[in-house]
């Protein structure tokens, strides 16, 4: 969710269209704060034991809220008439994590991998090979999530394939459907 508005920075900058601010405060509001406010807010109200929701059996509340979130972002980007990568972006958001949330309920996949590496593989979808080494990043990001004890190798090398996967397939089937 942090990833989420550098991103759709990045990606209206380059693109500039009309409305960009509009398209900025829309990216901002559904790409990470109210994904980001329903987790807290759920944290405050003792809903979910802590801000990463590392228990399971936790996460359903908050993965349905972002899931509905992402989806009105989504329908909200395509309706103000935002770039195409953009809308892809916060579509692949809506789907990434629906599909995150259908594994999780029988394994607890690596949340942080998949964030990490769906943002990044749209930048280097859009821009060619120029963001690649941001993709290193989800090694230290990886390590951590081993390390910490949160998830395993496997959990975190998945989310992390299945995000770049699901991503690229996602952006070339709009690409396609739309152009």
């Amino acid at each position: 969710m942090i990833l989420a508005f550098p991103t759709f920075i990045v990606l209206l900058v380059a693109t500039n269209p009309p409305s960009l601010l509009l398209l900025l405060l829309v990216a901002f509001l559904f790409g990470s704060a109210f994904p980001m406010l329903v987790i807290y807010l759920m944290y405050k109200m003792g809903k979910v034991g802590d801000l990463d929701v590392t228990d399971r059996s936790e996460r359903k509340a908050p993965f349905v809220v972002s899931i509905l979130v992402y989806a009105v972002g989504t329908i909200i980007m395509f309706a103000l008439n935002a770039p195409l990568i953009v809308s892809a972006l916060m579509f692949c958001y809506t789907t990434n994590t629906l599909v995150t949330f259908l594994i999780s309920l029988h394994w607890k996949i690596s949340v942080h991998a998949v964030g990490v590496a769906g943002p990044f593989t749209c930048l280097v979808y859009f821009s060619g090979w120029l963001y690649s080494p941001l993709l290193l990043l989800i090694i230290p990001i990886g390590w951590s999530r081993v390390e910490l004890k949160a998830h395993t190798l496997a959990q975190v090398v998945v989310g992390f394939l299945l995000s770049i996967a699901m991503t690229w397939a996602q952006l070339i089937l709009l690409f396609q459907f739309f152009l």
